[in-house]
């Protein structure tokens, strides 16, 4: 092989990996596959149905959520589970599904967390006058219901059972850093290896598009060239997909 055939067949390997990268990322733009692949590892990380549909009560319902860069996805994950930590009666099934493993302190938690709920001030049932000169007479009933309101705080804001809640909330807290961690990594594990297997098979497309096109009298490709030039192009295209995703992720 002379060197001028060194040169083309080096040039047809980075063009055809640069192509696959490029067409790849231009499927992955155009349909959801990172939505759906994502939201199916969030499904298997939850292992809960009804836990699964309250989550996306929380998200929204959206499935945009879903297919938008894996740390926004986190980000908005992180929120609606503080949220259902914050208010286990609203979300039981997610709250139960994010505390497998951990019953004690869940169940400490729960019940503090709904105690402290149902022990909130009533809501004031004063009106406001439309008279200017009825504000006057009712000033003494604000300050009633400031005063009810500063000895309410002061009887509830200290219960027998709430310095070992605020401790299992503190253990709480830790578990779950590790479990959105654990669905960080398989989320990145997972969407990684098909941006792999998705450039692969275009860049086996596009390889067995050029063995079927060329003509018998230009250039002879044998099934062992093929698959060198297979090989060669989805290394290069997968670099190069590797190095656009991570300039999107930084985005």
């Amino acid at each position: 092989m002379t060197g001028i055939d060194m040169m083309s067949t080096a040039g047809g390997i980075l063009a055809l990996g640069l192509v696959s990268a490029l067409v790849w990322e231009a499927i992955k733009h155009l349909a959801p596959i990172r939505g759906y692949v994502l939201r199916n590892t969030v499904r298997e990380w939850l292992r809960s149905g009804p836990a699964v549909h309250e989550l996306y009560i929380l998200l929204d319902a959206s499935f945009s959520v879903f297919n938008q860069t894996i740390p926004r996805l986190l980000a908005a994950i992180q929120n609606a589970v503080s949220t259902a930590i914050d208010m286990p009666s609203r979300s039981p099934h997610l709250y139960d599904a994010l505390m497998e493993g951990e019953p004690t302190d869940a169940a400490l938690w729960r019940k503090y967390a709904v105690h402290r709920t149902a022990k909130r001030p009533p809501k004031s049932t004063a009106k406001i006058p439309v008279n200017p000169d009825a504000a006057t007479a009712n000033q003494s009933t604000l300050q009633q219901r400031r005063l009810r309101l500063v000895r309410f705080a002061k009887k509830h804001s200290h219960g027998p059972d709430e310095e070992p809640a605020l401790m299992a909330r503190d253990r709480i807290e830790r578990f779950l850093h590790r479990r959105l961690d654990s669905l960080q990594a398989r989320c990145e594990s997972r969407w990684g290896r098909v941006n792999q297997i998705g450039t692969a098979s275009v860049a086996a497309i596009l390889v067995l598009v050029i063995v079927r096109t060329t003509p018998p009298g230009v250039a002879s490709i044998t099934a062992g060239a093929a698959l060198v030039l297979w090989v060669a192009a989805v290394l290069l295209a997968v670099l190069v997909n590797e190095t656009l995703r991570g300039l999107t992720e930084r985005s």
